[in-house]
């Protein structure tokens, strides 16, 4: 078996009863997939930052605020 194609833990961030405390006012539109309905994909508006909270993997309490890219994903 080839292990290129296995997943590495240390490339993702584990969130835990996540939490937006607020986000900004500035909001923006793209284009977003949902794997739930394949082939179909809508224009959805999101904050371009927002503070969040959450345990992490060593269930420590962590605030931090993200932005542009980061920010959709944790939305997503």
């Amino acid at each position: 078996m080839n292990n290129s194609y296995l997943l590495d833990p240390s490339d993702y961030e584990i969130f835990i009863n996540p939490k937006v405390l607020g986000e900004t006012f500035t909001q923006e539109y793209q284009w977003e997939f949902n794997l739930s309905f394949p082939n179909v994909r809508c224009m959805v508006k999101r904050p371009v930052g927002i503070q969040v909270r959450y345990l992490n993997e060593a269930h420590d309490e962590v605030e931090q605020k993200l932005y542009d890219f980061h920010a959709r994903m944790f939305l997503h």
